[in-house]
């Protein structure tokens, strides 16, 4: 009935919009990531005002201008792509992520910890704010009662570990990433589980999968303070939230969840809920 540009398939817009108008079928891109803010705002890897980044921008404008609808994941995204980019506001429309809750879901946990592991899986990048997470595990240092775990590979991953080595963190867990498959078994060790802290414009508008994963599988999440987040979410019910590039104040965070269980618990059991 439609043509579906995939995520991440801008380049191929022209194509498909050519296509579409050969079948008379309508064109739906999913434009779940910008292609110039990753490059040039997150990433860093493109100047800004260089032809690069300008083929970025167009990119990301043709893509939203020559589709017939667009889907994004939450409602700062949509005005990004509205505002920046020129796509029609009653063509973009928001449909948030969602989870495939077959796969991601609770798992008992096989032994007790006796520790609280703190667990953030993901790319270590500008935008996840991996930083940030390094140097609120150093504010807890001295608690005995709280472990910190990080799965995931990154430009960003070599410095991380440096970080941790400098500010003298020989108990932080670094692994590397493990297939889709063994990732709900990864989740399932958790207590308590962290999104992105980055402050950073891509941290600000969208969300990341992890968020939805984390929350299917009834853990308690904390995540950067955002514009996304709270069009979706209310921060202290369904999960917590946190200044965005604030260690102390996510050391705090992460210390009031480790102390109150039944915190933990209530959020665990409300934010399974709402992706249901």
């Amino acid at each position: 009935d439609v043509l579906v540009l995939a995520e991440f398939g801008q380049s191929l817009a022209p194509l498909a919009w050519a296509l579409a108008r050969i079948t008379r079928k309508p064109l739906v891109a999913d434009l779940l990531i910008s292609f110039y803010d990753m490059a040039v705002e997150v990433r860093r890897t493109i100047r800004r005002g260089s032809w690069s980044a300008r083929r970025y921008y167009w990119l990301d404008a043709l893509a939203v201008r020559l589709a017939d609808a667009s889907i994004v994941d939450a409602e700062p995204h949509r005005d990004h792509f509205i505002n920046y980019f020129g796509g029609h506001p009653d063509r973009v429309r928001v449909i948030p992520l969602g989870v495939n809750d077959e796969h991601f879901k609770p798992v008992p946990r096989a032994t007790p910890h006796s520790t609280c592991e703190v667990f953030y899986y993901g790319s270590y990048t500008p935008a996840h704010g991996v930083e940030t997470m390094i140097r609120a595990a150093a504010l807890l240092r001295n608690r005995s009662d709280v472990t910190f775990r990080f799965m995931g590979a990154g430009q960003d991953r070599p410095a991380a570990e440096a970080l941790a080595r400098d500010l003298g963190l020989s108990g932080i867990r670094f692994e590397p990433p493990v297939p889709y498959a063994n990732l709900p078994a990864q989740i399932a060790t958790a207590d308590v589980c962290l999104g992105a802290f980055g402050d950073t414009p891509q941290t600000k508008r969208g969300l990341g999968n992890k968020v939805y994963q984390s929350l299917a599988m009834g853990k308690p999440l904390i995540i950067g303070d955002t514009p996304s987040i709270r069009s979706l979410f209310t921060p202290g019910e369904h999960l917590e939230v946190s200044p965005l590039a604030d260690a102390g104040a996510l050391a705090q965070m992460i210390a009031a969840l480790v102390e109150d269980p039944a915190r933990r618990q209530r959020l665990a059991q409300a934010g399974q809920k709402w992706t249901l």
